[in-house]
C-alpha cells in the first residue's frame, strides 16, 4: 500500500501543507511557513503539547545568545573539580573515609537523563525520517534548521533542549569523580 492511497486521518502528503501551514518561523526578514510530523500524519497530533507545536526557538536563542558567559563559567568550574574533586577524593581515602557515597543520586540521575533522551529522540527521529518522505538528502539536512522544522516547533524544541542539556551532562563526570573512578578522555 502506498503512501497515497492510504487514508487522510493516517498520512496526508506534505508537500502541499506548506502552502497552508499555520507555523510560520518567526524570523522577521525571512518568515517561512513549516510542516511538522503531525500535521502529515494528524493520527500523532494528540501525542503533542501546545506548547511544543508553537514553540519559538527566538526566545530561547537570544538568552543563549545574550548569556554566553555561561558556558564558560560551567567549563571553568568543571575543569576545577575534575583536578579539586580527584585531590578531594584522594583525601579522603588517605582518611580511610573512601569515595563520597552519593545513595541512590547517581541511579535517579542517570534515569532522568535517558528518559529526557528518550523523549528527544521520539520527538526528532520521526521528524527526520519524515523530512525524507519529501525532501531529498540536501534538502533534509543541508536546509537552514528553520525551513526544515528544525528551529521552531515540537522538532525545534527538543533540539534545543538537546543542545543545552549538555551542560547537565557534566554532572556524570562529578558523579565519577566523587565515587572515586577515573573519568575517560571523552570526559575530559
Amino acid at each position: 500500500m502506498s503512501a497515497m492511497s492510504l487514508p487522510p486521518w493516517l498520512w496526508q502528503d506534505p508537500t502541499p501543507l506548506y502552502k497552508t501551514s499555520q507555523y510560520i518561523t518567526r524570523d522577521p526578514l525571512n518568515p517561512r511557513r513549516f510542516v511538522q510530523v503531525f500535521q502529515s500524519i494528524p493520527v500523532l497530533e494528540p501525542l503533542y503539547t501546545e506548547f511544543e507545536k508553537k514553540f519559538n526557538v527566538k526566545e530561547s536563542y537570544r538568552i543563549i545568545r545574550d548569556n554566553t558567559w555561561l558556558p564558560i563559567i560551567a567549563t571553568i568550574l568543571y575543569l576545577s573539580f575534575m583536578i579539586e574533586g580527584r585531590k578531594y577524593v584522594e583525601r579522603r581515602k588517605l582518611e580511610g573515609k573512601g569515595p563520597v557515597n552519593l545513595g541512590r543520586f547517581p541511579a535517579f540521575w542517570n534515569a532522568f537523563l535517558a528518559s529526557f533522551s528518550i523523549l528527544g529522540t521520539l520527538r526528532v527521529v520521526p521528524h527526520l525520517l519524515f523530512m525524507f518522505t519529501h525532501k531529498n538528502f540536501r534538502g533534509t539536512v543541508c536546509e537552514p534548521p528553520d525551513t526544515a522544522g528544525y528551529g521552531d516547533g515540537a522538532a525545534g524544541m527538543w533540539v534545543m533542549l538537546f543542545t543545552v542539556s549538555k551542560v547537565f551532562e557534566l554532572v556524570d563526570t562529578m558523579i565519577l569523580v566523587l565515587k572515586g573512578k577515573d573519568p575517560m578522555f571523552l570526559h575530559w
